[in-house]
């Protein structure tokens, strides 16, 4: 299940766009940064009522830090975890 995303600053708007068209309005967005060279990125929390999104944002920061090759990234980064009852 996926429980958050992150877009590169570059594509950030247009894929909010496109994913808040597509998506019920249950989710929230904010700015995230690459812990290594301080890139920002738009992150999506699918469910902004989940109790783990704080884990999730740590989660995904440290996702994108490890994927950093001298400030290199990704165009998406994606969250995944297993679903349970409160999620």
């Amino acid at each position: 299940m996926i429980v958050a995303l992150a877009f590169h600053e570059q594509i950030a708007m247009e894929k909010l766009n496109q994913y808040f068209s597509a998506h019920e309005a249950t989710g929230e967005s904010r700015a995230i940064n690459c812990p290594r060279c301080s890139l920002g990125f738009a992150m999506v929390l699918v469910n902004r009522e989940n109790k783990n999104n704080a884990k999730y944002i740590e989660d995904l920061q440290v996702q994108i830090g490890d994927d950093c090759i001298n400030g290199i990234h990704r165009d998406e980064y994606t969250l995944t975890t297993a679903a349970s009852p409160e999620e």
